[in-house]
């Protein structure tokens, strides 16, 4: 070894990791940038009804009544301003600000770069992350690396927002489980109050996230009752005034006046009294809930459209695609197994890291059976958007334990995410290029 080899290797290590991190970054975000600019408007689901919520907030600051004229209503009646979602308030009002400024009207693509530009605190975040238990960088390359992720960050929608908002909020949990004096009560109520003005599944990742800070308040800086208390004060408190806004614009009863709503806006076979849509409201239809639950194709359409399903479910990846992203999942798991075996951790460690495995299994199961109960009371799709506020934690048990590096099974797991990101990046760009049209109504 030359005289100075061991101070330059490092830095030359820091580099490297840099522009990898860059590299990663780059090429997710211009997959995104891809669907946004190359695809015509309105030709991704639902996005007119996204993009008219964000048009109405872009000319007013409130909520408008029920049943109010020139909005687009849903086949069911509803239109996406009364969700009580922040996102559309946000990305409304920000275009009305830069006309303000510019005096120039944003084109309707600024809404599809704003969701773009969320991949930025998405990953950074993650690539250039660092915690002792966790493997940060990893579980960044392993998001970037999903399809699905990259469409929803490409086209005007709330489920991008949603999906960043649930994922900073299970970041902090993680990095609180780590090591409670990380995180403190107000960042964990207030990210929990942009969950609250989200998606409605993505409140589902709450018990998860709340119970990370507990276990790690409990066992860091004590009195861990009394800060999840204060952050979920502090949650309800910021997130009321959004979530009653839509309440709060109907003097009358709410209820009644949404089912009015309904019946006067709704297609006739989305009727709210009498549904006849093959798959709207199959409970009312007097279907049993195992018209869901015992299908198999149900959940393989919901796995598939979790990892690369474009379009309104009509835009599906070659099978022998599918096939290798499920065996590079299983092998991810295999070796991490193996890898656990193979490295001894102190027993706090070790349950602390047992912790945001069981988190995880107990959030996607919970997310699934909100999906099933979706389906068979609303409307029966199946769709894999629905479980992917909890995608960081699934990264947890794949991808995201920190472990030996010198050990084989870890150089094993390297390759594997660096198939899963490619395979992926593979599969987005093919895709973007073969979206098929919106069906007919």
């Amino acid at each position: 070894m030359e005289p100075g080899d061991e101070v330059l290797r490092p830095s030359v290590r820091a580099r490297s990791g840099t522009v990898w991190r860059l590299v990663v970054l780059c090429a997710a975000v211009m997959l995104a940038a891809r669907v946004a600019l190359l695809s015509p408007l309105y030709w991704h689901p639902d996005e007119g009804g996204h993009l008219d919520a964000m048009i109405w907030f872009y000319g007013h600051n409130g909520v408008p009544a029920l049943d109010t004229d020139g909005l687009l209503y849903s086949p069911d009646g509803w239109s996406r301003v009364w969700n009580g979602e922040l996102v559309y308030l946000l990305v409304g009002r920000a275009a009305a600000l830069w006309r303000t400024v510019s005096g120039i009207q944003p084109p309707l693509v600024v809404t599809r770069l704003f969701n773009t530009a969320l991949l930025f605190p998405l990953l950074i975040p993650l690539l250039w992350g660092r915690s002792r238990l966790f493997d940060l960088p990893a579980m960044g390359v392993f998001l970037a690396g999903v399809p699905q992720l990259l469409y929803l960050y490409g086209y005007a929608n709330s489920d991008a927002w949603t999906i960043l908002v649930s994922t900073l909020l299970l970041l902090s949990a993680l990095h609180c489980l780590e090591g409670g004096w990380r995180v403190d009560w107000p960042l964990a109520g207030a990210l929990s109050a942009l969950v609250l003005m989200a998606k409605t599944n993505a409140w589902l990742v709450l018990p998860a996230a709340w119970a990370m800070f507990w276990i790690g308040w409990r066992s860091g800086v004590g009195r861990a009752w009394r800060r999840l208390t204060g952050a979920a004060v502090l949650a309800v408190g910021l997130a009321t005034p959004v979530m009653l806004a839509p309440r709060l614009a109907e003097p009358g009863n709410w209820a009644k006046a949404v089912h009015a709503q309904k019946a006067h806006r709704a297609w006739p076979s989305f009727h709210p009294d009498h549904p006849t849509y093959v798959t709207f409201h199959l409970r009312a239809q007097g279907a049993p809930l195992t018209t869901v639950l015992a299908d198999p194709g149900w959940y393989r359409t919901m796995f598939l459209s979790a990892w690369a399903t474009f379009g309104y479910m009509n835009t599906v990846p070659p099978r022998a695609t599918w096939v290798i992203e499920c065996l590079v999942l299983v092998g991810l798991l295999v070796c991490t197994i193996l890898t656990l075996r193979a490295k001894s951790q102190d027993a706090s460690a070790r349950h602390k890291t047992w912790v945001a495995v069981a988190c995880a299994a107990a959030m996607l199961a919970v997310l699934l059976l909100a999906a099933i109960g979706h389906a068979w009371v609303e409307d029966n799709q199946a769709q894999g958007r629905y479980l992917l506020p909890g995608v960081i934690l699934y990264a947890v048990p794949l991808i995201g334990i920190r472990t030996d590096g010198s050990c084989v099974g870890r150089r094993v797991q390297r390759g594997l995410i660096a198939l899963h990101v490619v395979l992926g990046w593979a599969v987005t760009a093919y895709l973007c290029g073969h979206i098929a049209p919106p069906p007919s109504p």
